[in-house]
This record gives C-alpha cells, sequence and structure tokens, in this order.
C-alpha cells in the first residue's frame, strides 16, 4: 500500500526533533494533568495546625437591669454650657 518513498519521509517526520519534542511536551502534560486531578480528588485530611478553635462565649450569669420611666440617658448637653 505504501511505497518506498512514502515510508521513507514518514520515518523522517516521525523521528524529526520538533515531533519528538512535541511528544515529549503532551506526555508530561498529561502527567501533570492527572496529579492535579489526583490532588484535587482527595479527600482532605484534617490537620491539626488547620483546625479552628472553638472560641468559649461568655456566659451571662444575669441580665442587666433596665431602667424604665426615665428618658434621659444620663448625658448633659454640652451645647448649653
Amino acid at each position: 500500500m505504501f511505497t518506498g518513498d512514502i515510508r521513507s519521509i514518514l520515518a523522517q517526520v516521525i523521528t524529526s526533533w520538533q515531533v519528538l519534542v512535541a511528544t515529549i511536551v503532551l506526555i508530561f502534560y498529561i502527567f501533570l494533568v492527572n496529579y492535579v486531578s489526583r490532588l484535587r480528588d482527595r479527600p482532605a485530611k484534617p490537620s491539626k495546625s488547620k483546625r479552628k478553635r472553638k472560641i468559649p462565649k461568655p456566659k451571662f450569669t444575669s441580665a442587666p437591669e433596665i431602667v424604665s420611666g426615665d428618658d434621659d440617658l444620663g448625658l448633659e448637653d454640652s451645647a448649653n454650657q
């Protein structure tokens, strides 16, 4: 089916440095993509350094007293002085 000339041209194209470099780069890219996808698919392990501490909430022993009937907040008007 292929003549001798076509086989020799095909062999020259396959063994040219451009095709070899492109093949190596493509293989490296595929390995890199697979590596990153494996890292992203891996379940995250909880590490001790990244755990958030629970901040204790302050507990109130009694409710603050509410003074009613007096609208004055105890603030003096400094503009009148």
